[in-house]
């Protein structure tokens, strides 16, 4: 490959057009974080309810059809998957707000997650083939941002509209949008060939199929070991961030429109710093792949004494600073493991390989993250009372240590290939 190259023209526009897309797909995924409380009051859900909706009712849908829709992105048009994609998951946030029971609420979700399915997988393909191998990274973390401005968004205008419209009105605000940007995606984005920055080095006569790119992570402890990783983090990441508004709300005195105007920026703001730190790392690394996951594995375990003094905390005002730290070295990892993935697999297996990163990323960490969380809390409250959603949040410290040794052991096996990357 020659890494001199260009992206291709047209290839920023495509970038943004597609973080836009990922923004609108995280505030949709996220938006019941933000109205857990008003939705469990209005509709008297419990904690776990809530944590199925908010995780476990999109992760398994996402999961089911995330493989579906990589082996279809890995044939067909990708600029037409994410377009009709988006708008599917648009329409169904919108419907969240006409719900009017859990089980109707829970299909709902059940649908943005359908949609969803077919959003991010050919996104990162799509950016593998507008940028050439080494400017993979920055151009990922680029994407990733739609993540944090996402969050800020979501949770800003999520708490800001629904204090004024209800959490109905904060649905539908949050989903008819998409589907005026799924309209632009489908006429202004260009689907690129596939594999034109990889030459003969990554070579595109494999297969593609399910059962093909299972075998490409079965063969490699490398791709095995950044599934873990992918699951560890996620969970750490969903367990902590589907109820962090709720436990600044209901155990340190925040409330609704403080969440709007400060919990929104701090964290958003958070986010956006782990998503840019993310890729800088990339470019400062090089060649030192290795550095990929050291210096987030180390970042987590750095961050972790500040996630224990925010969630015992006695007020918002000290806990969401330093709450805010853990939030942001969680997202670190996210870049560079998929600029590993884009540069490990086959051309034509991109979508298939990261719908699979993506399926365990969902699944465990979407699907049970906040589940976990909201099961401990439950447990704890005949006990505990108002306190069992802080108690249950140290129990999340476990997985944070779990995905910062996947990472040490990523970083372990990525230092031999070293000469494989520059060599492709």
């Amino acid at each position: 490959m020659n890494e001199d190259r260009n992206p291709r023209a047209g290839a920023y526009l495509t970038l943004g057009l597609l973080s836009l897309v990922y923004m609108f797909n995280y505030i949709d995924r996220q938006i019941v974080a933000i109205l857990a409380q008003s939705i469990k009051q209005d509709l008297s859900l419990s904690d776990s309810e809530i944590g199925l909706l908010s995780g476990l009712s999109f992760a398994l849908v996402y999961s089911t059809f995330g493989i579906p829709a990589g082996w279809l992105a890995d044939r067909a048009n990708r600029v037409k998957v994410i377009s009709f994609s988006c708008a599917l998951w648009s329409i169904g946030t919108a419907v969240c707000g006409l719900a009017n029971s859990f089980a109707q609420l829970l299909l709902a979700r059940a649908s943005v997650g359908l949609g969803e399915a077919g959003g991010v997988p050919p996104s990162y393909s799509l950016i593998s083939d507008n940028f050439p191998p080494r400017q993979r990274g920055m151009a990922i973390a680029i994407y990733s941002l739609g993540l944090p401005v996402g969050a800020t968004l979501g949770l800003g205008l999520g708490a800001w509209i629904a204090t004024i419209f209800g959490w109905r009105g904060a649905f539908l605000a949050a989903g008819l949008p998409g589907i005026l940007l799924a309209a632009l995606v489908y006429f202004m984005v260009k689907e690129p060939p596939r594999g034109e920055f990889d030459g003969a080095q990554l070579p595109r006569t494999s297969s593609g199929t399910f059962r093909e790119t299972l075998r490409t992570f079965r063969r490699s402890r490398l791709l095995l070991m950044l599934l873990l990783s992918c699951a560890g983090c996620s969970m750490a990441f969903n367990a902590f961030g589907a109820w962090a508004p709720s436990l600044l709300m209901r155990a340190k005195g925040m409330s609704l429109e403080q969440v709007a105007t400060h919990y929104s920026l701090v964290m958003g703001g958070a986010l956006a710093v782990g998503m840019m730190a993310s890729g800088a790392l990339t470019r400062w690394a090089g060649d030192r792949i290795h550095f990929y996951a050291l210096v987030p594995a180390a970042g987590i375990l750095l961050a972790l004494p500040c996630f224990v003094l925010g969630a015992a905390s006695s007020g918002w005002s000290s806990a969401l600073p330093l709450l805010a730290i853990p939030m942001a070295a969680n997202v670190i990892p996210l870049a560079p493991t998929m600029a590993i993935l884009q540069n490990f697999v086959t051309a034509n297996q991109r979508s298939m390989a990261s719908a699979i990163a993506l399926l365990v990323y969902n699944l465990v960490g979407t699907g049970f993250g906040p589940l976990y969380t909201g099961a401990i809390s439950d447990f704890l409250l005949p006990q505990y009372g108002d306190q069992s959603l802080e108690i249950a949040f140290y129990f999340i410290i476990p997985i944070f240590v779990f995905a910062a040794l996947t990472l040490f052991a990523m970083a372990y096996l990525l230092k031999p290939e070293r000469q494989t990357l520059r060599r492709a």
